[in-house]
């Protein structure tokens, strides 16, 4: 029942704000003052008390402002049930929704009626939305599709709508029975796909609401399964358009989902995702919609030059996936098409010519191998196919900054190009994550002495004081770079000392187990299993599902997390951006791993409070994305990832059969603790422990001055770089030339039973109009 009898003198609000109440009342009170404060003033707040039976609290609400309006329910109806019975109750011609956790801004009212005010077709509006956490604190953002061709675009593929943004006429939604009362978590899907046969729909670009990530929401307690609920939606929109809805598989789905938010797919998905995308779209711009507009032929031009754009900006790896897409395209928008097309066909020919150059080069006289620097071994020789293979196959990854960690990555890579046999000429790509952290100009130097990519980005971490974070966002963003099948995550604090084993088989990633429990749980009854059932729930995980691991130290059984100092995955899984969009989840939700963050002696030294309080969550991170990705972990040999700092607590080691090992903090000059190397408690190979011993202990690189000599040097290596430049960009005009030529000649030519394979490669490029 309501709080107060409407009476016959009480004047009809233009605008009626329904929130529904059950169990999480925590931001009750910020959500109710949100609206109060609104600047449109001619409004109500219907609040349904959805068998809380906290009346006290609701008593309170309506004591607060004349315009609070109290329903509430004898039993509990489930949030959609509860909208339906605030919005009889409500009296404004124009409804609002709003989630009790989730903030309007000041303007948020106004703007949505007076959207709906200026347009009499318009019935569905919504806006942009601000993300927050549960601590308030704004961690993104998320643009929505604003014309109505772009929301009917969207809704084939997902939800144009977030609930708290949409403002709906009374008439619409009673033309169409209100909320369907057996969806708890999508009834603002299924009203959205109810109405927009009945009006047209908007989004404005003004981000007006703050939707807040709660973690005791429903939509993250009912994640499971999440698009399920929803196929019928997209069944339905499908066969109007004369085609049959296959979305099922929901990695495949979540690509063209991402895509359409505005995200990128991972380069080795790219292809089948932009063909089906691209198929359906043509399907979409070809059929009638209801009130049609002359504006509607601007936006749908929009919307596939956009695509197109963002496509042929991010395109597939292999050249017949992009010429498949450009052909694709080539309705869309004949001259992007065709120009993409032309340049990658360029590109392919200069680099066959390139191998050919080499390839001549070579054959012609084969040069002795350069000697070793001082001190440094040769490279070892493995037959050659093996290493032929592994350098197609293999990407290392690491990160270095200013300090002692890019002494410990130039130790690294020099590790790797002297020991690790058929993998020492593998791509390896040094990270720096910040500009206010680059390495030395010296370390530069020494990196690309040794054929090493230095990739310089800008990251803005989730949580900035844990150092570790920014390994996760570097791996997830060489991920979605084109690359190597497998990539291999190094911590800088470890070296190769022999040849590894990254087969994976069947597996999806291989890694070790954590050297010791840690936050790790061992099951009921211990004080961590709490955090990581919340954890699975967080992220939609089912806890019996995580594998048991025996950690490296003491062998105690623990479920599944796996030592963040060697990962190796297959890039096409997305583990890494998988790992990364769960540390957002469990950053944006407050899951600190520890409340008092502990004391850890560590490769960069020594670090607690806010530094580790989400101490072994990117470990965590990586063992969750594996099991929500139902992706297979090969456990590595425990000759991988030796923790020489534990190496009391371990059975006495064969020195001979280490691979790499994870030193710490016991390279560093200062380590309290002996270097067991060194001391002859773990005796390496003569070469090995003699090459450590030129170069231990690890002192930090400081920035250094930049001198007069440094500058002169700098200017010579620009001439230098500034004369190569210019020669490739002569040789790929002479190649350019060549291929206009060659192609004027095709077209020119009457022969085309002769060309069919370049008439294929080209598709509708080279068709004779």
């Amino acid at each position: 029942m309501e709080n107060r009898p409407e009476t016959e003198t009480d004047l009809a609000p233009r605008a009626s704000v329904v929130m529904t109440v059950y169990t999480d009342q925590r931001f009750l009170d910020a959500a109710v003052d949100s609206i109060l404060t609104q600047e449109f003033r001619d409004l109500e707040l219907v609040i349904v008390d959805d068998a809380t039976g906290d009346h006290v609290v609701f008593e309170a609400l309506a004591r607060r402002d004349p315009r609070i309006r109290i329903v509430t329910n004898p039993t509990n109806l489930g949030p959609a049930a509860a909208a339906n019975r605030g919005i009889e109750a409500a009296r404004g011609d124009i409804i609002l929704r709003l989630d009790c956790d989730d903030i309007a801004e000041p303007t948020h009212v106004g703007r949505l009626v007076a959207a709906l005010d200026e347009d009499s077709d318009l019935g569905l509006v919504g806006n942009a939305v601000t993300l927050i956490d549960e601590a308030d604190r704004v961690v993104g953002g998320q643009l929505m599709p604003e014309t109505d061709l772009a929301i009917r675009w969207t809704i084939l593929f997902h939800n144009p709508f977030y609930h708290s943004s949409m403002a709906y006429r009374r008439s619409g939604f009673e033309a169409v029975g209100g909320y369907k009362a057996d969806q708890w978590i999508s009834h603002d899907h299924y009203l959205c796909f109810a109405l927009l046969p009945l009006c047209r729909a908007r989004n404005l670009a003004e981000p007006l609401t703050r939707y807040r990530l709660n973690t005791q929401g429903l939509s993250t307690k009912h994640s499971k399964n999440a698009r399920n609920r929803t196929h019928p939606i997209r069944e339905a929109l499908w066969a109007k358009l004369g085609l049959t809805y296959d979305l099922y598989d929901d990695a495949f789905a979540r690509d063209m989902t991402e895509f359409i938010r505005g995200h990128e797919i991972a380069v080795e998905r790219r292809a089948a995702a932009y063909c089906k995308l691209l198929a359906v779209l043509r399907v979409f711009l070809a059929a009638a919609r209801p009130f049609e507009r002359a504006e509607d032929a601007d936006a749908a031009r929009q919307l596939a030059h956009g695509l197109v754009a963002r496509m042929l900006a991010s395109p597939p790896l292999r050249i017949h996936e992009m010429l498949r897409v450009c052909s694709l395209c080539w309705p869309l928008d004949r001259r992007a098409a065709t120009r993409a097309a032309m340049k990658r066909l360029a590109a392919g020919l200069k680099a066959r010519l390139r191998a050919t150059r080499k390839w001549l080069g070579e054959a012609a006289k084969i040069e002795p191998s350069p000697a070793p620097s001082p001190g440094v071994p040769a490279l070892p020789r493995e037959a050659g196919q093996a290493r032929d293979i592994a350098e197609k196959s293999v990407e290392f990854v690491l990160i270095a900054e200013a300090g002692i960690l890019e002494a410990q990555a130039l130790l690294l890579c020099e590790s790797i190009r002297c020991f690790a046999g058929a993998y020492s000429r593998c791509p390896i790509t040094v990270v720096s994550p910040r500009s206010s952290h680059r390495p030395s100009v010296s370390t530069l130097r020494k990196l690309e002495q040794m054929d090493v990519e230095y990739l310089p980005i800008e990251i803005e971490s989730y949580y900035p004081q844990y150092g570790t974070s920014y390994r996760i966002h570097a791996l997830a963003h060489v991920e979605r770079r084109p690359g190597p099948p497998i990539i291999i995550q190094l911590d800088s604090d470890t070296i190769f000392v022999a040849e590894p084993d990254f087969s994976l088989g069947a597996s999806s990633a291989a890694a070790r187990p954590v050297d010791v429990k840690g936050m790790c749980t061992t099951g009921p009854g211990d004080p961590f299993d709490s955090y990581w059932r919340k954890l699975c729930a967080l992220v939609g995980v089912d806890y019996d599902h995580l594998p048991i691991v025996h950690t490296t130290v003491g062998s105690q059984a623990v479920r599944a997390s796996y030592n963040g100092g060697l990962f190796v995955a297959k890039r096409a899984c997305g583990l890494f951006q998988h790992t990364e969009d769960i540390f957002r989840q469990l950053v944006a939700a407050d899951m600190k791993s520890w409340a008092d963050g502990p004391t850890y002696n560590t490769g960069t030294g020594v670090l607690h409070g806010e530094a580790t309080a989400y101490w072994g969550t990117s470990q965590a991170a990586f063992s969750l994305a594996s099991v929500a990705g139902n992706h297979s972990v090969r456990l590595l040999p425990d000759t991988h990832n030796f923790p020489l700092n534990n190496l009391a607590g371990l059975p006495a080691p064969d020195a001979a059969r280490l691979v790499h090992i994870h030193y710490h903090h016991l390279f560093s000059a200062g380590s309290a603790e002996a270097n067991p190397i060194l001391d002859g408690t773990l005796a390496l190979p003569a070469a090995i422990s003699e090459w450590l011993l030129a170069r231990l202990p690890l002192q930090e690189q400081p920035q250094p001055t930049v001198t007069t000599r440094d500058l002169a040097l700098d200017h010579d290596a620009l001439v230098r770089t500034n004369h190569d430049l210019s020669l490739q960009r002569d040789m790929l005009v002479r190649d350019r030339d060549a291929l206009r030529a060659e192609r004027d000649a095709i077209l020119a030519s009457r022969s085309w039973r002769l060309t069919a394979p370049l008439r294929w490669a080209l598709g509708p490029f080279a068709r004779r109009r």
